[in-house]
């Protein structure tokens, strides 16, 4: 899914990695006006149950930013950004309900709007969103999760159990109530990727900025993200959202 505009372009794409046989993971890019959504959602509770969830939010999202319309103040943008997220929250959390199958289920969330060089940020869970500049990339999500947690309580990088960087502090659905971090970030960069864990915990920061910063065309740096990935372990659903700005042939 790629789409071009005026000023740049932007798409998604998602793959099952080679060692689950579901696809949990769930991405979306859109357009309405002059506003760019972004979404990636990373399933949980396996057994179809995360592939629900996932899909259940992105839905939700999706369908309440076609009929949006927002002002050049973006403080409705912040408004419909966690008025939608609760909405996704309750949605997933009362078909976990409904069917006995689905009990226990729930997704990250990490969605971007970016409107009048405004990097609007609403983020749940552990998929993330970075900053691409022309030499460097810079993280601006935060991991919730255990491990994120001891790093922020100054905890030795040697002391931490790496075997425990999946285990999330939030989850979106999991709870009656959502608990979410939104941010808002000047659009000075040259472009914004949100990515599933299952991208950067076989990808290191180092080769994710070889890669983007590389002059391929668009559609192929996507892929050579989801391929690198495969290629060091594939051990999880790896979704990739990218926005670059300029033109593009």
């Amino acid at each position: 899914m790629i789409f071009k505009i005026q000023n740049g372009i932007f798409g998604c794409a998602s793959d099952k990695g080679k060692k689950r046989k579901l696809n949990e993971d769930s991405c979306f890019v859109l357009e309405n006006k002059n506003a760019i959504l972004m979404i990636v959602c990373d399933g949980l509770g396996g057994h179809q149950k995360g592939e629900v969830a996932s899909k259940l939010c992105v839905d939700t999202i999706v369908e309440s930013f076609k009929n949006q319309k927002f002002d050049l103040g973006g403080v409705d943008i912040r408004f419909w950004m966690e008025k939608v997220s609760a909405k996704a929250n309750e949605n997933v959390y009362k078909k976990s309900f409904i069917d006995e199958h689905y009990l226990g289920m729930g997704t990250t969330l990490c969605m971007v709007v970016l409107f009048h060089n405004r990097i609007h940020l609403l983020n749940v869970g552990d998929s993330r969103c970075y900053k691409i500049f022309k030499d460097k990339i810079e993280q601006i999500s935060e991991d919730e999760t255990y491990n994120a947690y001891l790093r922020k309580l100054g905890m030795k990088e040697e002391l931490i159990d790496h075997n425990s960087d999946n285990i999330l502090l939030n989850a979106l659905g999991t709870n009656e109530l959502l608990k979410f971090k939104y941010s808002k970030f000047d659009f000075d960069c040259e472009g914004v990727l949100l990515c599933s864990d299952g991208l950067y915990h076989e990808v290191d920061d180092n080769s994710l900025k070889d890669l983007l910063l590389n002059k391929m065309a668009f559609s192929q740096k996507i892929q050579s993200l989801i391929n690198k990935a495969n290629n060091n372990g594939g051990n999880d659903n790896i979704t990739v959202c990218l926005f670059e700005k300029g033109i593009h042939d």
